[in-house]
């Protein structure tokens, strides 16, 4: 793996205007290039199977791609996805080395989503992303810990990142378990129901609204055993056929 190359390849699919109209919705210390997601999921998918990365080998090439740029940080986060399988617990750890930089929504969503919500499924390690994510200064890496909750839903998992794994399983939609983990989802969704950052909110109300599809009896029974109850947002993503 050519972490330099992958970034070239994805600057010379950058436009301009994508990098502006991205830049109007996402700003990151690391900057963004303006590559269209489909083509960073297509580097990323082709990156793997034309040199597909080996751990622990690579592993300071990821890091690197990681730090380069926002689009850089997405094709990284999709190659250690579908490295997760061969070593959950390393990848997992790198994972929350991640945690501790990210401060876009697009990176905190791929990272909790293909990351750190598998490799707490595999690991239950709960109180390692439960700390680094409090820890954080910005709102961030606790958006992430709250996406990773979204893999426990059993719910199929969506996004450019998801390109590795779909090429690795063969599988169009993947999904990370059978049936809810509503032991992950109670302890994520609960230790951060009452954060008052709206980015954090928005990323509880996109999990308790799949979870709902997922298990509404289950979901609910969430929702009315938090001492003190939930917001009224998120009571509202419980109700109806709401999409």
């Amino acid at each position: 793996m050519d972490a330099d190359a992958i970034s070239d390849a994805l600057e010379l699919l950058s436009t301009h205007d994508h990098a502006r109209a991205r830049g109007r919705e996402v700003d990151t210390l690391r900057g963004l290039r303006g590559t269209p997601d489909g083509e960073v999921a297509r580097i990323a998918a082709s990156t793997w199977l034309d040199s597909r990365p080996k751990w622990p080998r690579d592993r300071d090439e990821l890091d690197q791609l990681f730090g380069t740029a926002l689009e850089d940080g997405l094709v990284a986060i999709a190659l250690l996805g579908g490295l997760l399988v061969d070593d959950p617990a390393g990848a997992y750890e790198l994972g929350l080395d991640w945690l501790e930089k990210v401060d876009d929504v697009l990176t905190a969503d791929a990272l909790g989503t293909v990351i750190l919500g598998p490799g707490l499924l595999a690991t239950g390690a709960a109180a390692d992303l439960l700390a680094v994510a409090r820890a954080a200064p910005r709102p961030h890496p606790r958006r992430a810990a709250v996406l990773a909750a979204l893999p426990a839903t059993g719910r199929p998992v969506k996004g450019p990142c998801m390109s590795v794994l779909r090429e690795r399983s063969g599988e169009k939609h993947i999904r990370f378990v059978a049936e809810p983990r509503t032991d992950i989802l109670s302890t994520l969704m609960s230790t951060f129901v009452r954060d008052t950052s709206p980015v954090v909110h928005k990323g509880l109300r996109r999990v308790l609204r799949e979870w709902r599809k997922a298990d509404k009896a289950a979901a609910t029974d969430w929702a009315n055993n938090v001492p003190g109850g939930i917001p009224k947002t998120l009571r509202a993503e419980l109700g109806g056929n709401k999409r």
